[in-house]
């Protein structure tokens, strides 16, 4: 964790973070949070195990998706906006095995597939 921290320092700002609380034990962490980070940047790509927050700036609703979108892995996804109809094309067109959004509540978060067995198609082949 620590070694994401100073390669997130080179690559974009710190907002907050970046240490362990006063008085802290065991190997608890402050969440480190990251802004104007580029999409190419390590703590963007790469699976961070910890408190870390890389916030990507876009332009539009189709540049967020793709930002998005560009990622190996697609655990999950969550869109934030105050228009029900804009989260509703995201969510349809997010890559992720999970996601939601505010409206979650009238949401079900079933994965890519959205037949409720995304179980099934949650792994993708590929040759050896």
């Amino acid at each position: 964790m620590n070694s994401y921290l100073e390669i997130g320092k080179k690559e974009a700002k710190l907002a907050s973070g970046g240490g362990r609380p006063e008085n802290c034990q065991g190997f608890l962490r402050a969440a480190d949070n990251f802004y104007d980070v580029s999409n190419s940047a390590r703590i963007a790509r790469e699976e961070i195990f910890g408190p870390v927050a890389a916030v990507i700036p876009f332009d539009d609703e189709k540049d967020a998706l793709k930002i998005a979108n560009d990622s190996p892995y697609g655990l999950a996804a969550a869109v934030w906006t105050r228009d029900i109809f804009k989260a509703m094309r995201a969510v349809k067109a997010l890559r992720a095995g999970l996601y939601g959004s505010p409206w979650s509540a009238h949401l079900r978060s079933e994965g890519r597939s959205g037949d409720g067995y995304s179980i099934r198609r949650f792994d993708e082949s590929a040759g050896m």
